[in-house]
């Protein structure tokens, strides 16, 4: 399936060039040379004749009646009336006789009668005065020479010519600039894409999608369609009106194929030549030619190289339809903040009457200072869509605010609006804001962390690399409060992707073109506590503590406000000791405090202790047995095989009535907080062990209700 073009080709830019010359050859918008004139002096071949030959260089420039340096004709946006049009020669092809002569056919702006200009040598600068404002103005330059005897018959009889010269300049125009903006991609091996869509922009077409697999006189026959669909159909160079009945058939289809729309297409280019050799000029075959950029700012006149019949001369036509523009009113939708070092694309408001594609002719764009004396002098690009593309990666220019100026023909106008000029930050001490870290935990998801520093507001991206071996960085999202160029801001937060724990690297690239780089770590998951809460009793200073849970080993200290707490790892768990302050209250809770390595901040679990009252104690036993057991009974035992009763005296419970099984714990064990005995809801058997005689139970000893440690 086609594909977009790749104009990024560099080797295939120059046989795009060479080919589409060759196809305006084919289509008689092509390029001539006369081969009887010979070079006045020697020089090299001008730039911009790409796959034609040249018939030298010249400038053709405007100096407005009043007060005004010449401007080059292709650079402005209108040609006032009064003004002169200077023809200056820069290295032509001169015949040996030096016979050679140029004038120009202007097509009036207010559609008043065609205007002929007397033939002046073309190896001389020569002037001509411009008494109406010019819609077209026509050059035609004659090797051998002009027949001025005809000029008048000309503008008398001739006024068809009027609506002709204007449309052969539009369409010649346009496959000037496409010839042009190719060549210069060429040289600049900027991408001829760009240069396509600016040339799209600039009239209306669509941007072409062309098959790479075919050849290069293909994709050329088809740009020119695009651009003017009669130019590859007929010859506007010949006479025949059959030429002209098929060329505009054809241009309907082709315009409705390739903009999407019916065009109006004037196919009166043949009638245009027709009149001009058979009227103004006898005997002689008319050329069309195309003016490319050469060096110096100059123009280059570039032709097709086929030689002339014999007894009969060449002339060569250029014609240039001058935009006639008037002065566009432009604003600052915002007033942006531009770094310096750096490139910065500035949007405009545009006026009522103002397009995007009448931006190119603004020239000498500078800023000047809001307050205070001095230019600056800045490049300034337009695109397509109206916005500027202001450089400062090489300006030294104060850091402050400015009001950016631009020339318009003879004219000095301003942007309206402020620009702020700010150098770029230097970010080599940015760092995590106090406690973000601490979000970076592996397993939560796309964190979002800010970062403190200087000034973030050129920031144009941030990226995150794992250290892991050929790990590549990966674009990660950062938002500005303030958005882009929005003024000061010293903190940015960025996203990034926990998934996995490690180490990484963050950087971020500001717009001139630095990149700051941070170490960060996505750290493994918070410890976590399953038996919580903690219970301890009051009356007792000293207590075992037992923390049971995951991700213990990351623990470095523990700490309440409950008591002093030290202790370590044990195994999987946390062992420790806690001195608890004096004048705790029963049911008084306290938060436990964990030291976590990697961590930034404690981690702390609220309510994890729990003050209980004191720990019971029994003051008091007493047996009661059922007859005499036979043996000597000591007060500590009990008749083993045989019921007996015990009456016990305890304080911190309320025992009543309470049965107690032999074999079993009257309290339960209390190891690790894990609270105080309720004798008044559960029944509990009292543990006994076999005495020295065998057939007695020993009781343990009376004193606090650990039933569970030997004494």
């Amino acid at each position: 399936m086609p594909q977009a073009f790749d104009f990024l080709r560099a080797r295939r830019i120059s046989t795009i060039v060479i080919r589409i010359v060759t196809a305006l050859a084919i289509a008689g918008i092509a390029f001539a040379s006369d081969p009887s004139t010979t070079p006045a002096t020697a020089a090299p071949v001008p730039m911009g004749c790409a796959g034609s030959a040249t018939l030298g260089s010249f400038q053709l420039s405007i100096r407005p009646f009043s007060q005004g340096a010449p401007l080059p004709l292709k650079s402005l946006a209108a040609v006032p009336a009064g003004s002169r049009l200077i023809w200056s020669p820069a290295r032509l092809k001169l015949p040996k006789s030096n016979s050679a002569e140029v004038t120009a056919v202007v097509v009036p702006a207010n559609g008043g009668v065609l205007v002929t200009l007397e033939p002046r040598k073309a190896s001389e600068p020569a002037e001509w005065q411009l008494l109406q404002r010019p819609l077209v103005i026509a050059l035609v330059y004659g090797p051998q020479g002009l027949s001025e005897g005809k000029l008048q018959s000309l503008v008398t009889r001739n006024q068809d010519l009027l609506r002709e010269l204007a449309d052969y300049a539009e369409q010649s125009s346009q496959v000037e600039a496409l010839v042009q903006e190719l060549a210069d991609a060429e040289q600049s091996r900027a991408g001829a894409d760009t240069a396509l869509k600016g040339i799209s922009a600039q009239y209306g077409v669509s941007p072409q999608r062309l098959d790479s697999a075919t050849s290069s006189d293909q994709q050329a026959a088809l740009l020119l369609k695009a651009l003017v669909p009669a130019a590859t159909n007929y010859d506007p160079l010949a006479a025949q009106s059959s030429q002209v009945q098929q060329s505009g058939g054809l241009a309907a289809s082709v315009a409705g194929l390739f903009f999407g729309n019916q065009v109006a297409l004037a196919a009166g280019g043949v009638a245009l030549f027709a009149n001009l050799k058979t009227v103004l000029f006898p005997n002689t075959e008319f050329r069309s030619a195309f003016a490319q950029a050469a060096d110096k700012g100059n123009l280059a006149l570039c032709t097709k190289s086929p030689a002339a019949k014999t007894k009969t001369r060449l002339a060569y036509l250029w014609a240039y339809r001058v935009p006639q523009l008037a002065k566009p009113a432009l604003a600052l939708t915002k007033s942006p903040n531009l770094p310096l070092g750096a490139k910065s694309t500035v949007e405009l408001k545009l006026g009522k009457d103002t397009t995007a594609k009448e931006l190119g002719l603004a020239r000498d764009w500078r800023l000047v200072p809001a307050s205070g004396a001095g230019v600056f002098p800045v490049p300034v690009a337009t695109t397509a869509t109206g916005a500027l593309e202001i450089d400062l990666s090489k300006a030294r220019i104060p850091a402050g605010d400015y009001r950016l100026m631009y020339t318009w023909d003879w004219d000095a106008l301003p942007v309206a609006g402020t620009v702020h000029v700010h150098p770029v930050d230097d970010l080599s001490q940015i760092a995590l804001a106090p406690g973000e870290h601490d979000k970076l935990l592996e397993g939560s998801g796309s964190a979002t962390v800010v970062l403190n520093g200087p000034d973030f507001e050129f920031l144009e991206g941030a990226t995150l690399q794992s250290s892991a071996r050929n790990a590549k960085p990966a674009d990660i999202e950062f938002n500005l409060p303030l958005g882009k160029d929005g003024g000061t801001q010293n903190v940015v937060s960025v996203t990034i992707d926990t998934a996995k724990r490690g180490a990484y690297t963050l950087a971020l690239k500001q717009a001139d073109g630095l990149a700051h780089k941070i170490p960060i770590a996505v750290l493994p998951p918070n410890p976590k506590l399953s038996n919580l809460p903690l219970r301890f009793n009051t009356g007792e200073t000293r207590q075992a503590i037992h923390l049971i849970g995951s991700g213990l080993e990351r623990i470095e200290s523990v700490a309440s406000d409950a008591g002093e707490i030290a202790g370590a790892v044990d195994s999987d768990n946390w062992s420790g000791q806690i001195h608890l302050k004096a004048g705790l209250k029963k049911g008084a809770t306290f938060a436990l405090v964990l030291k976590v390595k990697g961590l930034e901040n404690p981690l702390t679990l609220p309510n994890a202790i729990e003050i209980v009252g004191p720990r019971p104690r029994i003051q008091s036993v007493r047996k009661s047995l059922p007859g005499t057991p036979g043996i000597e009974i000591g007060a500590d035992e009990l008749p083993a095989g045989a019921p007996a009763g015990l009456v016990l005296t305890a304080t911190g419970v309320a025992l009543r009535n309470r049965r107690i099984a032999p074999g079993a714990h009257a309290f339960p064990r209390h190891t690790g907080g894990r609270g105080e005995p309720d004798l008044r809801r559960t029944r509990n058997p009292v543990p006994l062990r076999r005495s020295r005689y065998g057939r007695l139970s020993r009781m343990p000893t009376v004193g606090d209700c650990n039933y569970g440690s030997r004494r």
